[in-house]
């Protein structure tokens, strides 16, 4: 098995992970319950992010080059992690944390879209 699979899988399994975790956060959400969940599931999206980027710059690294739906996933990716941060933190309690949850969640859709899909001519061309 070449390098870039060793780290395509644990890059499927880590992105599979957050999305759940994000879900879970987005559980507490929306169902407005007001204890703080587990610490684990505080700190779990940050490492699992860090392992995301780790990850797909290596797999970017070992194919050589960047293609624009990878540079795509990067934008969409940090876009996701502020969504995360302002819903679950930021604005905790507030009217926003709601509707940046769901644009967070879109957000993991397109991700997950141009990681199948791989349009080779561009995503809006």
């Amino acid at each position: 098995m070449n390098t870039y699979m060793m780290l395509k899988h644990p890059h499927m399994l880590i992105a599979a992970l957050l999305a759940l975790v994000y879900l879970w956060r987005g559980f507490y959400l929306l169902t407005g319950q007001a204890e703080r969940p587990a610490k684990l599931l505080r700190i779990a999206p940050h490492i699992l992010a860090t392992i995301m980027l780790v990850t797909g710059f290596a797999m970017i690294y070992q194919v050589g080059a960047i293609p624009g739906w990878a540079l795509l996933k990067l934008v969409l990716l940090v876009a996701f992690i502020v969504c995360g941060t302002v819903a679950f933190q930021r604005s905790r309690g507030s009217s926003i944390a709601k509707p940046v949850f769901a644009v967070g969640l879109g957000l993991l859709f397109m991700m997950c879209w141009l990681a199948v899909a791989k349009p080779a001519m561009g995503v809006f061309g």
